[in-house]
């Protein structure tokens, strides 16, 4: 069995390559290049799942995709995410359809008077899925995916051998495409998760010269109310050190903590491969080379990764406390970020510890009387019970208080924008 230290170099080589953007341009450059000798349309694969409730939304602007580009659009059937796509599938999957009650509206679709499918309603639902062809569904797939969420789908049926020949057929397309998750558009090499992803698509199809006219763009929908100082308000942040898309979140949500007058309250926990929770080669990938588009497209340093997993990651931790009684946790946290997805830097090194505490104006002799204590662990532990509790598993999660109130609980640095909803509105 490789050592720790092995294996920590070995998973930063690879993270490294997976956020390498020289590599993804390289890779389309060559995709388009064969496309065009095989005189191929643009094809975009859309892999739907049908008790998804992502799945339908993003369902929801085929049509204008259709409309806007010259594109030859496929609707893949599949059943069941990916072995690998779920470490929490029960928390998940009410997670899902809460936060798609959220942020619906937004995009202005009508999710209301919503409820979870009963198996008998999925069943009958994949059936006339099933019985459709490619023209049948792209024309369908967007009304008849909402009334299914409504309770007022009825259609066709078809066999149970149709059924699974179909899923299968499905579920192998979406493996060789790289992903595990219903709601994902293909193009070229690269997977576009559900509506968060979909606007990435649409820019790339647009250098290629695929738009018909006016550009595409997929936003919710934003509320103008001017930002002001609040009270009896604060926001959590559920941290950890090994998630790209926590660092990713870091300088919108200090943003946020400035322009509501909030404090931002940061709460580590461990990360899911220190939970003994595995990550496939594949979802790795998917994470840090979409972390990477992200990172472009937000105008933030990423791509030298070197991974803390294991006793770096435990030596940072052990020093927040301390950190964290100067009112410095939340700048510490980022700043190790930062060496960790940016810079590539070794931050388990006491060299780096003891500049970073300098840095931050902190006492580095007192803090390092803290470095490699354990007494951080049951609280970290009991950041990841309290996250939990409100049906979330992952970094980042944020939870919104008013008055002592938790109003807001969502996960991803995808729904920033929907806690600066929800303090428009306060």
């Amino acid at each position: 069995i490789p050592s720790e230290s092995i294996l920590r170099a070995i998973r930063s080589s690879l993270m490294t390559r997976f956020a390498d953007l020289s590599l993804r341009d390289k890779k389309r450059n060559e995709f388009e290049l064969r496309r065009k000798q095989r005189v191929e349309p643009h094809r975009v694969l859309f892999f739907f799942q049908s008790n998804d409730p992502y799945s339908t939304l993003a369902a929801q602007f085929l049509h204008q995709i259709q409309a806007s580009y010259a594109v030859k659009l496929e609707i893949h059937l599949v059943g069941e995410e990916g072995y690998d796509a779920l470490p929490e599938p029960e928390m998940y999957r009410k997670y899902v359809f809460s936060d798609v009650q959220k942020i619906a509206p937004y995009y202005g679709i009508d999710f209301s008077n919503t409820h979870i499918p009963s198996e008998e309603e999925k069943n009958r639902f994949l059936s006339h899925l099933c019985s459709l062809n490619q023209e049948e569904l792209i024309q369908q797939l967007p009304s008849i995916s909402l009334e299914f969420w409504k309770g007022q789908f009825s259609g066709n049926t078809s066999s149970d051998t149709i059924i699974k020949d179909t899923i299968e057929q499905g579920n192998q397309k979406r493996d060789e495409c790289g992903h595990y998750l219903g709601a994902i558009f293909h193009y070229g090499g690269e997977n576009y998760w559900g509506i968060d992803r979909i606007n990435f698509l649409l820019e790339r199809l647009e250098t290629l010269g695929a738009n018909k006219g006016t550009s595409l763009r997929v936003n919710p929908a934003l509320n103008p109310h001017p930002s002001r100082q609040l009270s009896d308000v604060k926001l959590e942040i559920f941290f950890s050190a090994n998630s790209p898309y926590t660092y990713l979140a870091f300088n919108r949500v200090k943003e946020l903590g400035k322009t509501y007058g909030i404090p931002v309250i940061v709460r580590p926990i461990m990360p899911m491969l220190m939970r003994k929770m595995d990550i496939s080669r594949r979802k790795g990938f998917y994470i840090l080379s979409d972390s990477a588009r992200v990172a472009e497209k937000l105008e933030i340093p990423f791509g030298k990764v070197k991974t803390p997993i294991g006793y770096p990651l435990r030596r940072i931790y052990s020093l927040f406390p301390y950190v964290n009684s100067h009112d410095k946790g939340f700048d510490y946290l980022y700043k190790c970020m930062e060496a960790i997805f940016a810079t590539g830097t070794q931050v388990g090194s006491k060299e780096f510890l003891r500049q970073l505490l300098t840095d931050l104006g902190l006492d580095a002799d007192e803090g390092f009387k803290h470095l490699d204590a354990t007494d951080w662990e049951a609280g970290f532990e009991k950041n990841r019970l309290d996250m939990y509790k409100v049906n979330c598993w992952g970094a980042p999660t944020f939870k919104l208080f008013h008055k002592n109130n938790n109003i807001l609980s969502i996960w991803g640095q995808d729904r920033i924008w929907l806690v600066e909803e929800e303090l428009k509105k306060l």
